[in-house]
């Protein structure tokens, strides 16, 4: 990991609205962009403002920004003429273009930026299962639907590190497809996709799942050319929230009653907490949307 700057400076970030606080510092590669709670009575969509504030976006199932200018993608709750849709926003959160994706017989779900921040691919199911994809251009603002035969019910579509194929999870293992829909390799028995808004490392090398129920870990991380295993990390984590650098990951940790957010190696050691949790929020379904830090511009 960089070493941080002595004396280290950490910015503690509280958001009350669901008893969370998080710990940063001035050279963290990622930051939480967006807050999610998907269960209870009134699922909360909380964005984060150029600002640092959080501003309450209950007008939409999904929000995530994108790795390199501040944009936001959105999926509205609501279908407009008949279509599911994509809304982008500036780095304000002001609205700036929507665009069509599918037919309000389908819809688009669980979106995710290419690393080079220019396309989106989201999910698209029928009748509750994952059928295709839809990839949508937010310079040249065009949208392509795919429907892929045969993916498992239950798949999110991803991008590989170079944006030149896609990655979904596919019974116990991964999958990837190409931009037309075609399966390009199958990894079986190594566990589906862990959390975060990247599977793969920085450099791409490796990728990261929740182990095969056959091991006792639920960590482990692969050699995305070979396959080989690089690592069963020894700790049992909540979930995997993404990476933070090559060698480190964002795990959520029982502690006390509540939960941390860690930044942990391949050991389980937990070098940082980088967020506090309240078992009130874990328990309706919290996701934390870690994304690259955009440049300053």
């Amino acid at each position: 990991m960089t070493a941080d700057p002595w004396p280290i400076v950490e910015t503690h970030i509280p958001i009350p609205d669901i008893l969370i606080t998080l710990h940063e510092r001035p050279n963290d590669p990622f930051l939480v962009t967006a807050v999610n709670l998907y269960k209870g009575k009134e699922p909360l969509r909380l964005l984060r403002g150029a600002d640092d504030r959080f501003a309450k976006k209950p007008e939409y199932n999904d929000v995530v920004a994108s790795p390199t200018d501040g944009k936001v993608v959105a999926i509205p709750k609501d279908f407009s003429h008949g279509y599911d849709g994509m809304i982008f926003l500036n780095r304000a959160n002001v609205e700036t273009v929507r665009i069509r994706t599918v037919r309000d017989s389908m819809e688009t779900v669980a979106p995710y930026w290419s690393r080079d921040g220019r396309r989106v691919v989201a999910t698209v199911v029928t009748g509750g299962r994952a059928t295709g994809f839809v990839i949508v251009d937010a310079l040249l603002r065009t949208t392509r639907v795919v429907t892929v035969a045969g993916m498992s019910k239950d798949a999110r579509l991803r991008w590989t590190p170079g944006g030149r194929s896609l990655v979904a999870s596919h019974q116990d293992g991964v999958r990837f497809f190409d931009l037309d829909g075609r399966v390009l390799r199958t990894m079986s028995r190594v566990g589906v996709l862990a959390g975060g808004e990247d599977a793969f490392s920085p450099s791409g090398k490796r990728f990261v799942t929740q182990c095969s129920s056959t091991v006792e870990e639920n960590i482990c991380v692969w050699d995305t050319r070979t396959g080989r295993s690089i690592s069963r990390v020894p700790i049992k984590a909540e979930e995997t929230l993404g990476w933070w650098d090559e060698a480190h990951l964002l795990c959520v940790m029982a502690d006390s009653g509540d939960y941390i957010v860690t930044i942990m190696n391949f050991s389980g050691h937990m070098d940082r907490v980088v967020a506090d949790v309240s078992a009130s929020a874990w328990k309706k379904d919290l996701y934390l949307s870690y994304t690259r830090r955009a440049p300053v511009t």
